[in-house]
């Protein structure tokens, strides 16, 4: 398998397609590797890393958490990674896992994302940039 875009472990193992190619990927070298099992695709543009081993049990959980959310933050225009998936993130120890990732997105964007839950935004909200995401500030959910 080639070398991992080296942002995906700023982004719990997430990458997207435009960063793999940045990095010598190909469309089919990405296909085979969903098929080898070494790349989970989360969504169109976006995969993760299969083989969180090198994480404790825990820290495994939350990355398999955060990865829809980080995945739809980065292929979904105005998206921001928020609340649970912004504190995997950030480091922050979580007392739970929700069933489902949370990303901030524009109020006129419609449909939703599967195994992410999407909170609509009509403000100004402040923001932090995490490697190419953009994550809420600590101080917001």
């Amino acid at each position: 398998m080639r070398p991992l875009p080296p942002i995906a472990e700023q982004q719990c193992g997430v990458f997207a397609t435009f960063q793999a190619y940045r990095v010598g990927w190909t469309p089919s070298t990405l296909s085979r590797a969903v098929r080898a099992g070494d790349l989970v695709r989360l969504r169109r543009g976006a995969h993760q890393i299969a083989d969180l081993s090198h994480l404790d049990e825990y820290e495994q959980q939350r990355w398999r958490h955060a990865g829809p959310g980080v995945g739809a933050a980065l292929t979904t225009p105005g998206a921001r990674v928020s609340h649970s998936t912004a504190a995997v993130l950030y480091g922050l120890p979580l007392l739970f896992l929700p069933s489902r990732a949370c990303v901030v997105v524009p109020s006129w964007l419609t449909g939703e994302v599967p195994a992410v839950h999407l909170h609509r935004c009509t403000g100004d909200r402040s923001q932090n940039q995490r490697g190419t995401l953009e994550a809420t500030t600590v101080a917001q959910p």
